[in-house]
């Protein structure tokens, strides 16, 4: 009994290696899908995509460049008024832009009559903005931000984009994914696991390099 135990031990340490990866992968497709469609739908409303309190925008202009560049991408967390303080980046919906939300840093904070009102000004603006913030059009709070985004759409622009940035990068994660299910199946060697790590850092070396060249500019015509 204690011979068949210690021989079933590896089986049940691959069947849940192989349990761990299937599950980082969908995990990562998940992510990645999340992330592409938030960003894509986000472009085309030109308005806010609301998940859970969160509305997700993607940066239109440079008035809070360099921190949020075109394209960028910036997470706006519903309410929290009376909790903003000075130096907070605030959305809120501008007269200037046809009531479109505007991202903007809080520069002062001022007391009207008893109602709290936010001046604010973009980073690469020379002047604050012509309105205050009132709680009337006050959208929310900047809570998280990257510029990866701009450059995606960037990089997905140029000729043979589609391919640096999103062909090529989705080929390697599936030869990755193979790859690792072949090291957790192979045998306890070192040889075979030797082998299949080489073929995982071959795969993503070719992947990288080859984006570069791509984004380089070179080849562009096939």
């Amino acid at each position: 009994m204690e011979a068949k135990t210690s021989q079933s031990a590896p089986s049940r340490k691959k069947r849940v290696a192989k349990i761990l990866v299937n599950i980082f992968f969908g995990f990562c497709l998940l992510v990645l899908a999340g992330a592409a469609t938030l960003t894509i739908m986000a472009k085309q409303s030109g308005g806010p995509v609301l998940v859970a309190g969160h509305q997700p925008f993607l940066v239109t202009t440079g008035s809070m460049e360099p921190t949020y560049r075109v394209d960028g991408f910036v997470v706006i967390r519903d309410g929290g008024f009376d909790s903003v303080v000075v130096d907070d980046v605030v959305a809120f919906s501008a007269a200037g832009l046809r009531d479109k939300t505007a991202v903007h840093r809080v520069i002062e904070i001022i007391d009207d009559g008893g109602e709290r009102q936010f001046v604010t000004k973009g980073d690469n603006n020379k002047k604050p903005d012509g309105a205050t913030v009132t709680r009337d059009n006050y959208v929310g709070m900047a809570v998280w931000n990257t510029n990866l985004t701009a450059d995606f759409l960037q990089a997905l622009s140029r000729p043979g984009g589609w391919l640096a940035v999103v062909v090529l990068p989705i080929a390697a994660l599936i030869l990755l994914y193979f790859a690792v299910r072949w090291l957790v199946g192979s045998s306890k060697t070192w040889q075979g696991k030797g082998l299949a790590v080489t073929i995982v850092l071959f795969a993503a070396s070719a992947a990288i390099f080859a984006s570069y060249l791509l984004q380089a500019g070179w080849p562009t015509n096939f």
